[in-house]
């Protein structure tokens, strides 16, 4: 926060009699400077703000400072704080052991207000406890954790967002996206991670209306108990997910990765999907990887989907589209599906896939539509993964139909080029491939 002329930098606890007292005291561009310690007695947590905008800052980090509400209480609310210009700040806190509290919705619960959290942790949150609760305002948070919260970890409703650097695992929740759930807002996520997230729509992240962009990003190991293992969106402004990796997510019912739900024929519903991995998702019955419903228009553009898998054979494919949904697949490849089919497109909109590598799908490389490969540049051939190593196991063999040289599109094809430690390398069988990712 820019300072002004006459701000004070006060220290916490020091004479202070509570938190309270200390955030009464600071006027706006102050900093609030605290101690490292375990703040658990009740003079340091049920603080209520709506004054000037200031920062609070650790000394020693969050993992050294601790304010732990001891399931009988809230940190901090925060109402009609801070500007676009002059946010409030808070950084390198640990905020932990809140389990609901009357009328508070998390541990720190804000209302029109704006707000920059960094390194921050939100932790062990029990019952309905969620970490942060944000509405009305403008929220950004950088190299912050959010895990072991019971009822979400993140609620941002009607605000504009940025998410950057931060973690979010294991958290859960009975209701959406238990990560990041987001109703009517718009904003970004980038170069975070996902893992172990468990929700009902949404494993780690709900969008409900709004649009967001998702970039760098890892989900891995999210499960919904219906729909979406990675990320649910009922959007009405674009979704783009880029450069994203989703590995091992899971879905009870469709959409082991992302189910995306339009608004049957309204303005805005379009998801755009680039650039991403999608390898050993899992699904009941529809969309092993990806699945879009009732007029969401689809683009998915230079991915590569390997290894996904549905429960019920013969009834749907890794990449999925149904209702009226617009379907466009361009450079992408989808291959070896453990069970099911590779592409399923039923009641479309529009179909256009083009420069695609679909093969070895065992219930058929397309399903309910007519097989595109020969035209449009489409080939259903053994793109020729290295398999050398995790980390480049969809990196490329030179001899590739994938790679630009070595296709009739002269573009490449998926996510990945070529990679391999030599120039001629001997054969691989799926399986062993599968075995080094």
């Amino acid at each position: 926060m820019a300072g002004t002329a006459s701000a004070t930098t006060r220290e916490y606890p020091g004479s202070f009699v509570s938190l309270q007292e200390a955030f009464d005291s600071c006027a706006a561009g102050d900093t609030l400077l605290v101690a490292p310690g375990l703040y658990i007695q009740p003079q340091h947590r049920n603080v209520v703000h709506s004054g000037p905008a200031f920062t609070v800052l650790s000394s020693a980090g969050a993992s050294e400072t601790v304010f732990h509400c001891d399931y009988t209480g809230f940190w901090l609310t925060l109402d009609g704080v801070g500007s676009p210009s002059a946010p409030m700040e808070i950084l390198g806190l640990t905020i932990t052991a809140f389990d609901g509290a009357p009328s508070v919705l998390a541990a720190l619960d804000c209302h029109s207000s704006c707000l920059e959290l960094e390194d921050m942790i939100f932790e062990h949150n029990p019952g309905n406890g969620r970490g942060l609760e944000f509405s009305h305002g403008e929220l950004l948070c950088r190299a912050s954790t959010f895990r072991n919260c019971a009822g979400n970890a993140l609620v941002i409703t009607w605000s504009a967002f940025a998410i950057e650097g931060s973690s979010f695992s294991d958290n859960r929740t009975s209701g959406d996206g238990a990560g990041v759930r987001t109703y009517r807002s718009k904003g970004s996520i980038r170069s975070s991670r996902f893992t172990g997230n468990r929700a009902v729509w949404g494993g780690a992240i709900d969008i409900n209306h709004g649009g967001a962009l998702l970039e760098d990003l890892v989900f891995e190991g999210n499960t919904a108990t219906s729909w979406g293992g990675g990320l649910h969106a009922y959007a009405d402004e674009p979704v783009v997910i880029r450069n994203c990796v989703f590995r091992g997510n899971r879905a009870e019912d469709d959409g082991g990765a992302v189910y995306f739900i339009g608004n049957y024929g309204q303005a805005g519903d379009r998801m755009d999907i680039e650039n991403c991995d999608f390898v050993g998702n899992s699904a009941n019955t529809s969309g092993a990887a990806v699945f879009a419903y009732g007029s969401a228009e689809l683009h998915i553009t230079g991915c590569t989907f390997a290894d996904n898998s549905l429960d019920v054979p013969g009834l749907g494919a890794t990449v999925q589209s149904a209702i009226w949904s617009p379907f466009y697949m361009d450079r992408t490849v989808v291959v070896n599906s453990v069970v099911g089919g590779g592409v399923g497109v039923t009641d479309p909109a529009e179909v256009s896939i083009t420069c695609s590598d679909v093969w070895n799908n065992p219930a058929g490389n397309y399903w309910a539509i007519p097989d595109p490969t020969g035209t449009n540049g489409n080939i259903s051939s053994d793109p020729r993964f290295c398999g050398a190593a995790a980390a480049d196991s969809l990196l490329l063999m030179n001899s590739s139909p994938c790679l630009p040289a070595n296709n009739a599109c002269g573009v490449l094809i998926g996510n990945h080029g070529e990679g391999c430690e030599t120039s001629v390398a001997a054969d691989k069988s799926w399986g062993q491939i599968k075995s080094l990712y």
